[in-house]
């Protein structure tokens, strides 16, 4: 389990604001909240603890040391040693990363948003760094310090985080759920280029990039990625009302997911056919071998017999114990 704790007495409010929602979410793609209680004199949050980090850090900070170090096994106990956070995450390194991790992670964020708004939940910051994952690999939400309820006449401008911000929250306007489909289409982007988006700007210029001149991040996806396109450029949508809503973006993930995974187990198939083939052919050609070998040594053999036998006789006619010579007639 994680603490995490209250440090600051003017944010009581926002604090217990985050328990009253956090406490009614019970889904397997939301982080759980286990529990209210004083640390240090000090209001805490017991929260699941999930060893894969966070989605950022898998994205763009593969190589960090794990966030439990190893433990060894008791002498006295057959307890086994704790994984290190990535242990069960394949390919949890800087190369690319599978593509069935990547739509199954994807779409069980979508999801977890999915179901903040079947209960009435707008997250207002949808981001990596806010989707924790387990030792393998499933993604979880969390961080609701600044959800609110649906239902309110209006709400804070400039809420969440500038790179993921929907451009009618920037610009004041009045906004609703659909402004985490917008920041939901961010990270889609930046999960499947494994990049975070505007990096050449500064988070405000990126915000006035996004509300003023209608700027997206380009879409240059991987050849096994490249369905999700549509998806993206639909959850993005300048307009919030042409966005999906998240139940949708479920479907559409979970067919994509669908795809990748039947893909991914056809290569597979094929690379085994493959390695069955050459294990095969190898069989046979190391069968062969022998039987050859076999018959050069049975030739060499009886040359060298045929030679030895020569130049034996030719040894004892020199030396006088040959055949006898025919008696000379004089």
């Amino acid at each position: 389990m994680v603490i995490k704790v209250l440090r600051e007495d003017e944010a009581l409010r926002s604090f217990l604001g985050e328990v009253n929602i956090w406490r009614q979410l019970r889904h397997p793609c939301v982080c759980s909240l286990l529990g209210v209680c004083l640390f240090e004199e000090m209001p805490a949050m017991v929260l699941e603890f999930l060893q894969g980090g966070s989605l950022h850090d898998l994205l763009h900070n593969p190589e960090e040391p794990p966030l439990v170090p190893p433990r060894p096994p008791s002498r006295d106990s057959d307890v086994p040693p704790r994984p290190s956070s990535r242990d069960g995450i394949k390919n949890a390194g800087s190369g690319p990363l599978d593509a069935p991790l990547l739509a199954r992670i994807v779409k069980e964020v979508a999801s977890g948003v999915a179901y903040l708004h079947y209960n009435g939940v707008m997250h207002r910051d949808i981001k990596t760094a806010n989707v924790l994952l387990d030792e393998s690999g499933h993604a979880k939400v969390t961080d609701f310090g600044i959800s609110t309820r649906f239902g309110r006449s209006e709400y804070t401008a400039e809420t969440g985080t500038y790179r993921q911000m929907a451009p009618e929250v920037i610009l004041h306007k009045p906004y609703n759920y659909k402004c985490d489909v917008y920041s939901y289409g961010m990270l889609l982007w930046e999960t499947l280029h494994r990049k975070i988006p505007f990096t050449d700007f500064a988070p405000l210029q990126a915000a006035f990039a996004v509300a003023m001149e209608n700027a997206r991040p380009p879409i240059h996806l991987r050849e096994d990625l490249k369905e999700y396109a549509p998806l993206i450029t639909a959850c993005w949508d300048t307009n919030p009302a042409a966005r999906p809503a998240m139940d949708a973006v479920v479907l559409a993930t979970a067919e994509c997911l669908t795809r990748i995974d039947a893909a991914a187990a056809a290569q597979h198939k094929e690379r085994m056919q493959a390695a069955s083939a050459a294990a095969a052919q190898q069989a046979m050609a190391d069968e062969e071998s022998p039987q050859e070998a076999g018959g050069g040594g049975s030739s060499m053999l009886g040359r060298g017999v045929i030679g030895l036998t020569g130049a034996l006789a030719s040894k004892l006619s020199l030396s006088g114990l040959g055949p006898p010579r025919p008696p000379s007639r004089g």
